[in-house]
């Protein structure tokens, strides 16, 4: 939706919307053919697109904040820079980021599961529409 302009769609809409003959049928067929002309004109301006595997895994762990994720790059950068040098230097440094940033991400797992179940928590008879994960819709467990 970066470069969505509202007024450009409108008037093409009422410019496609103007061209149907309304004479033409009854309402039903009038009905789908200003869902047809409508989803036209969307699909022209705004169209539909698939988020990337790396989004998708990314949707899937609300617990990777932004910061998380830059650290992750910063790690993988690190990594490749350890690979090429042998120096134990760079190596000391690549794990101790690694082992701080692997325990950053735990914390905030924990975090994120335990205000879920905050917001939930209150609600006994209808704990099992809490969802702990998005992804496999795994509910919160009354036992």
């Amino acid at each position: 939706m970066k470069h969505f302009d509202p007024n450009t769609f409108l008037t093409d809409l009422s410019h496609n919307l103007n061209n149907v003959n309304p004479e033409a049928g009854e309402v039903n067929t009038l009905s789908d053919k200003f869902v047809q002309v409508f989803n036209g004109t969307l699909d022209e301006h705004a169209p539909y697109r698939y988020a990337s595997r790396k989004e998708q895994r990314s949707f899937n762990k609300p617990w990777l904040t932004k910061g998380i994720l830059t650290s992750i790059a910063k790690k993988n950068t690190l990594y490749w820079k350890q690979l090429t040098t042998n120096k134990p230097s760079i190596i000391r440094q690549y794990k101790t980021y690694r082992n701080k940033l692997t325990h950053l991400k735990e914390i905030s797992k924990q975090n994120h599961y335990k205000q879920a179940f905050q917001k939930c928590h209150h609600d006994i008879k209808n704990m099992e529409a809490c969802q702990w994960n998005n992804s496999n819709k795994k509910q919160i467990s009354t036992k």
